[in-house]
């Protein structure tokens, strides 16, 4: 009797170990599968923030391509304005060099002051007769000084247009007091009447 309960105990204290060996086996395998579990959810985690930041740097990189390209643009307009801006001046330079405004101004000073000395010289039939001469130079250059000025550009156009139309009324006037001397208004119309069309049409 006594053998059969210590073998009895020995099976209960076997199957007890065991028990316990396949509980703690059991809760091994649960850890290990835990751990695998975690480490699972980790390298997930880790590979999606690593994509994460590669998106990140890949949008990073757009974004400052994009803004690269937009400062190009943005230089490649102004350089293009710049130049634009550059070609308007030279062709606005070159009307005026191809204009000589210099000599223009000579002619015209030159054609009022033969007008002027022929005019204040007359006195008689005679002295208009030789003043003639003089008055009709002075219409030949009233009209190139016209012809000049019409390709003029527009501020040394104006300029000598405004010069022209200040002298008309003072050699109408200077003609007019000579013009009423005896015998001369038949000597100076023929040449005064061009001379003061001519003179006239500057910058017209």
């Amino acid at each position: 009797a006594a053998e059969g309960e210590e073998a009895a105990e020995g099976e209960e204290a076997a199957e007890g170990e065991e028990a316990a060996e396949g509980e703690e086996a059991a809760e091994g395998e649960e850890a290990a599968e835990g751990e695998e579990a975690a480490e699972g959810e980790e390298a997930a985690e880790g590979e999606e923030a690593a994509e994460g930041e590669e998106a990140a740097e890949g949008e990073e990189a757009a974004e400052g391509e994009e803004a690269a390209e937009g400062e190009e643009a943005a230089e490649g307009e102004e350089a293009a304005e710049g130049e634009e801006a550059a070609e308007g001046e030279e062709a606005a330079e070159g009307e005026e060099a191809a204009f000589d405004m210099k000599s223009v101004t000579q002619s015209l000073g030159k054609a009022l002051g033969k007008t002027t000395t022929s005019l204040t010289g007359i006195s008689d039939a005679a002295s208009a007769e030789s003043a003639l001469p003089q008055l009709g130079e002075a219409t030949e250059l009233f009209k190139g000084v016209s012809e000049s000025v019409s390709n003029a550009p527009a501020i040394p156009k104006a300029a000598i247009a405004k010069v022209a139309a200040k002298n008309v009324e003072k050699m109408q006037a200077a003609a007019d007091k000579v013009m009423s001397i005896d015998g001369v208004g038949d000597v100076l119309q023929p040449a005064l009447g061009p001379l003061m069309e001519a003179l006239s049409s500057i910058g017209k």
